[in-house]
């Protein structure tokens, strides 16, 4: 864990911080989006996101863990992350209008699945390689970030339009 500690504990801060944002832009639009059929989905993604990375980080601070447990700690994280993913993804799909299920596949899903399949590399690459398996959260968390950020901007900026 040489040298990683300041990034988990950046990866910590940045989450902790970007799940309250959520959480404040949430709740100046709820009502908005409470009365779309799949925007409530959108906001849980985008949570999910956040705090998926922010427990990761977490775990990955517990001092003198072997590479064993933090593959395990990230796999199972990514794993949990990429169900609860498919689970809203596919509701969403249900719910949301023909004319955005396209632009919601393309710009915003993919992006979350390669997000959690990212942290499921990772664990497997702790569990196989050991160290390298960091890059692979390095690699998850910009993921996450990226289609949390994409989702608070439709929650946040886009529903006002």
């Amino acid at each position: 864990m040489n040298g990683w500690e300041n990034f988990f504990l950046g990866e910590l801060g940045a989450s902790a911080a970007l799940t309250g944002l959520v959480f404040v832009g949430i709740s100046i639009n709820l009502k908005k989006i409470m009365e779309s059929s799949y925007l409530p989905n959108n906001a849980l993604e985008a949570l999910i996101a956040f705090v998926s990375t922010l427990f990761i980080a977490f775990l990955m601070l517990i001092p003198q863990q072997s590479f064993l447990a933090d593959g395990i700690e990230v796999l199972c994280g990514g794993l949990l992350t990429w169900i609860l993913m498919t689970y809203l993804h596919m509701d969403t799909l249900r719910k949301a209008p023909t004319p955005y299920r396209h632009e919601l596949v393309v710009h915003i899903f993919v992006i979350y699945h390669l997000a959690a399949l990212s942290f499921v590399a990772a664990g497997v690459s702790f569990l196989i390689w050991g160290a390298p398996g960091f890059y692979g959260i390095v690699t998850a968390t910009f993921l996450s970030y990226l289609a949390a950020f994409v989702d608070t901007w439709l929650l946040v900026v886009e529903i006002n339009r």
